[in-house]
């Protein structure tokens, strides 16, 4: 694989032992992980579609008359993260593991991703606010 799938894979992987150490349970651990990876994905998508969205039309949010018609669409591409997630997790032997991480460094690379996460994610955000301020 690439090393950027088997970096994902081991965040996974960190994630899932980080739940099985907190829940005690291993057998729901990696689908937490999954569940939480790929929501953190679909988060880091969506902004910054948003975010090209913001700068490509001059500040004005154009994609709502488009998602609107096409919740299919946008319903089908999160549950296709979800399996892709899943997928990876089961062809790496992540899925079914149990015990540490096989990475010790995945808490620096998941703080890494969630603050990625959250700038993306908010950056759109603050664009609209500021200008809003600035027109008032």
């Amino acid at each position: 694989m690439t090393p950027i799938l088997d970096a994902y894979a081991d965040l996974i992987d960190g994630v899932r032992s980080y739940y099985a150490r907190r829940e005690g349970d291993d057998s729901s651990a990696a689908f937490g992980a999954v569940m939480a990876l790929s929501m953190l994905f679909i988060a880091n998508v969506s902004g910054a579609v948003s975010l090209l969205n913001l700068l490509l039309h001059g500040g004005r949010y154009t994609l709502g008359p488009w998602v609107r018609a096409n919740r299919g669409v946008v319903l089908l591409f999160a549950v296709l993260v979800i399996a892709l997630h899943w997928l990876l997790a089961k062809q790496t032997g992540v899925y079914d593991r149990r015990g540490t991480p096989r990475a010790p460094v995945w808490s620096r690379r998941m703080r890494m991703y969630v603050c990625l996460t959250a700038c993306t994610f908010f950056l759109p955000v603050a664009i609209v606010v500021l200008r809003r301020l600035q027109g008032a």
